[in-house]
């Protein structure tokens, strides 16, 4: 498995992936002050794709999955 990958399982073992979203649904149920957090964190990694990828998934996928 590429690194890439590793990452993305272990953010979504942790709920990072979706911290707005409902726990039912495997988020945190958190406010947005937490998301902010993570992408604030995310944005110190020097690989720009992992970090944009990352927040694609959590603002755009996930939203849509649970709609």
């Amino acid at each position: 498995m590429c690194m890439f990958l590793q990452i993305i399982k272990k953010l979504g073992e942790g709920g990072f992936l979706g911290p707005t979203r409902d726990p039912a649904y495997g988020g945190l149920g958190l406010d947005y002050t937490f998301s902010m957090a993570i992408a604030e964190e995310l944005g110190s990694i020097r690989a720009g794709g992992v970090p944009m990828a990352i927040g694609v998934h959590t603002g755009m996928a996930v939203v849509a999955a649970q709609n």
